[in-house]
C-alpha cells in the first residue's frame, strides 16, 4: 500500500503509522494519497477505534516531523519505481531539489551514477502522471515556485526538497500548523 510505504522508516518514518492506521485511514477517512496525511485534522482522527487524544497528538507530532525529512527519502517514500536508497541519495545530491529532478531529462538522469536507461525512463514515466503530479506539487509549490504559504506538505523552500546533501540541511521555513 502506498500509503504504508511512504510512512516507513525508510520513507517519511512517520512513528506510530502502522499499516493498521493506513487501512483505517483509507476505509474511514477516505486518505488515498500521501498528502492527503498532512491534510487531516485531528478532530477526524478521535472518533476512529483506537484514537484517543495521546495517539492522535503522537500522529500530529510524528507528521510534523516527517516535514523535516532528507530530499533521498522523500523520493524512497513517494515510490518511484526501481529507485532505492542509493538511487534516491545519488539523485538529491545531483539534482538538489525536487523541481530538479522533475525537469530532468533521460540524458541528464543517466549521468548519475548507476542510473541507466530504464531507471531514467522510470523516473520521468513516474513524474509524467498526472496522479504523481498532483501527489507531488505542494512539495514544489503549486505556482512551482515552492512559496506557496498555503501548502501543507513537505515543499521546495522546507528542508525536505532543498539540499546541498541529502542528510544535512540548512535553512528551510518552517511549514503552517497542522492543528486547525
Amino acid at each position: 500500500m502506498r500509503l504504508k510505504h511512504f510512512a516507513s522508516r525508510d520513507g517519511m518514518d512517520i512513528e506510530t503509522f502502522s499499516e493498521k492506521t493506513a487501512d483505517l485511514f483509507y476505509d474511514e477517512l477516505n486518505v488515498r494519497d500521501p498528502a492527503d496525511l498532512y491534510h487531516l485534522a485531528p478532530e477526524n482522527l478521535v472518533s476512529l477505534k483506537g484514537f484517543g487524544d495521546k495517539k492522535v497528538r503522537n500522529l500530529f507530532e510524528a507528521l510534523e516531523k516527517s516535514k523535516h525529512c532528507p530530499l533521498d527519502r522523500f523520493l524512497l517514500a513517494i515510490g518511484i519505481p526501481n529507485v532505492g536508497k542509493r538511487t534516491a541519495r545519488d539523485l538529491a545530491i545531483r539534482f538538489g531539489t525536487l523541481e530538479g529532478l522533475k525537469a530532468a531529462d533521460a540524458g541528464t538522469l543517466a549521468q548519475v551514477d548507476d542510473i541507466g536507461d530504464i531507471i531514467a525512463e522510470s523516473i520521468i514515466a513516474f513524474f509524467g502522471y498526472p496522479e504523481n503530479q498532483e501527489m507531488t506539487a505542494p512539495a514544489c509549490g503549486s505556482d512551482g515556485s515552492g512559496t506557496d504559504p498555503g501548502t501543507s506538505f513537505p515543499r521546495k523552500s522546507h528542508r525536505c526538497c532543498t539540499a546541498a546533501s541529502p542528510r544535512k540541511w540548512r535553512g528551510g521555513s518552517p511549514l503552517p500548523a497542522l492543528r486547525r
